[in-house]
């Protein structure tokens, strides 16, 4: 399941890629395949069930493809520049934008409202109440010694 085609990044940016481009389409699809990945990959650790579908959860996977638009066409754009000293003013725009996100998710995924979470509770640290080692709060903060 794939949020974004070659099709949606060239509309995004305004540029028309092929086998004789640099980057190529081919090149793209992978840029594709590798920030849908890791989106997949921070909104499994927080506890949403992915791949997120536009038919049962429209906002967050419009949200998702805004964020995956925006990773895509940072590595786009620094393939298309070459070998520049530093991140063109737009690629840097599209970096800060797409590492909000991600940060965002990670702070609170609550903001995907209409995502659809595991039933275990994740911890940030990525343990679960059904891992072996998980273990309930020995002391609490109004206990007296």
């Amino acid at each position: 399941m794939a949020y974004l085609t070659v099709a949606d990044i060239e509309r995004e940016l305004s540029l028309d890629f092929s086998a004789t481009t640099e980057p190529t389409d081919t090149e793209i699809s992978e840029f594709i395949t590798q920030v849908e990945a890791e989106l997949n990959g921070v909104l499994a650790s927080v506890g949403v069930t992915v791949p997120v579908f536009s038919t049962s959860s429209p906002y967050s996977y419009a949200m998702i493809r805004q964020a995956a638009t925006f990773g895509v066409c940072a590595r786009v754009l620094g393939a298309y520049t070459g070998i520049a000293t530093e991140e063109a003013p737009r690629e840097a725009a599209y970096w800060q934008r797409y590492r909000d996100f991600l940060d965002q998710i990670k702070e609170d995924p609550a903001i995907l409202f209409d995502a659809s979470f595991g039933s275990s509770d994740v911890r940030v640290d990525g343990i679960t109440d059904s891992d072996d080692e998980y273990h309930e709060a020995y002391f609490e903060m109004d206990m007296e010694f």
